[in-house]
């Protein structure tokens, strides 16, 4: 993969527990995906703007996403008729089965328009996402 639009972040963080530290993040703007988190002392971020070499400590995830294009969308699920209304367990449970093949379910359901009633019936909404291949994204 060659010429991928990037965003990248510079910022210094401070804490309470350790020295302050920089943190410099790289994330795939079409895939939406954060997949390098670094984290160096100012020494060593000094000495990598001033062209030595610098050592750090790396977060990498969602390689698997780079170079695709993240989509999301709405969906809304019927819960079963015996779970407690408002229930994020029984949620999580029946989007697992009720979510489209090659998609994948936020469980959070901490929206207060997570959870709602239709007649009789109890539905629950939530956000589903995937990642696909540039050629493929409008399938």
């Amino acid at each position: 993969m060659e010429n991928l639009p990037m965003s990248v972040r510079i910022g210094r963080a401070s804490s309470s527990t350790e020295d302050d530290y920089m943190i410099l993040e790289v994330e795939d703007r079409e895939a939406n995906v954060l997949f390098l988190r670094l984290k160096m002392s100012l020494g060593e971020f000094a000495n990598v703007i001033t062209n030595r070499t610098g050592q750090g400590t790396a977060d990498v995830r969602g390689l698997e996403c780079i170079g695709k294009v993240h989509q999301c969308k709405t969906f809304v699920f019927e819960l079963p008729k015996d779970s407690e209304f408002r229930s994020k367990e029984a949620a999580r449970e029946a989007v697992q089965e009720a979510c489209p093949e090659g998609w994948t379910p936020d469980t959070c359901f901490n929206s207060q328009s997570s959870f709602f009633r239709e007649g009789d019936k109890q539905y629950a909404r939530t956000f589903i996402r995937r990642w696909v291949e540039k050629e493929n994204e409008n399938s």
